[in-house]
């Protein structure tokens, strides 16, 4: 996330000592060092446990990536990643997936298999479209979808994601807001800037635990959002939530 970072090539035997240090640690971190493809041989390490190759040349996964059965961070972020095999929904303790800023157009309906994942980062994508199995990921406390071309969200979405504490969508075309998103009974930030939205959901605002609602640049004017029923209810719950924060 963030801007593109600066690529300096590591040396051979930089690289080789990374390599060797992660058999023990279980930590590979590799960032911005002009890679273009996923060395094999790493997707071998059975105790690997967190995986950073962003910031690299990266255009494709390969299928053996289901092979690290113990990997529960994987960044590939900043990459020319256009797709996603079916092999990475096989990675059963999988907490981190963070693959923004790449050229990835479609979430396949596998995603469901991801049980143990927390924090889902697609941001800066290419995607237009997002499956209604995303809603089984029951574990997922943070979901970033923002910059790319959603039009949008399955209606059915709040009901599951029973742990999500906060959807990024700022910076896509959505013109709806499905109502079960106020079904999300861990749900405190829900970021919608710079969409197409034309109306707004009133069980949101009543009876949800959203407390931060971002809504600025849509087709819906503010001043209207602000005069929707139950508008009161969602502004006390904002400030009990912020009553907490500076205690």
């Amino acid at each position: 996330m963030g801007n593109t970072p600066s690529s300096n090539k590591i040396t051979t035997s930089q690289f080789h000592s990374k390599i060797e240090m992660s058999k023990k640690t279980g930590v590979l971190t590799l960032p911005n060092s002009k890679i273009e493809e996923i060395p094999i041989y790493i997707l071998s390490f059975p105790n690997l446990k967190s995986l950073d190759l962003s910031g690299n040349r990266i255009t494709r996964i390969p299928p053996e990536i289901k092979q690290l059965q113990n990997l529960k961070i994987l960044n590939l972020s900043h990459n020319s990643i256009t797709e996603l095999p079916p092999e990475i929904f096989e990675l059963k303790n999988l907490k981190t997936l963070n693959l923004s800023h790449n050229k990835i157009s479609n979430i396949s309906v596998d995603i469901q298999k991801l049980k143990s994942l927390t924090q889902l980062i697609l941001s800066n994508n290419e995607i237009s479209s997002i499956p209604k199995e995303i809603s089984q990921l029951n574990s997922v406390t943070q979901i970033d979808l923002s910059n790319n071309r959603i039009q949008s969200l399955p209606d059915d979405i709040g009901d599951g994601l029973e742990c999500c504490e906060e959807i990024n969508m700022t910076n896509n075309v959505l013109v709806h807001v499905p109502a079960s998103i106020s079904k999300m009974s861990r749900l405190k930030n829900l970021k919608l800037n710079n969409n197409s939205i034309v109306d707004f959901p009133n069980e949101i605002l009543t009876s949800s635990s959203v407390c931060f609602i971002e809504i600025e640049n849509n087709v819906l004017p503010e001043d209207k959002f602000r005069e929707l029923d139950g508008y009161e209810k969602y502004c006390e719950r904002r400030k009990g939530r912020i009553d907490q924060f500076i205690k």
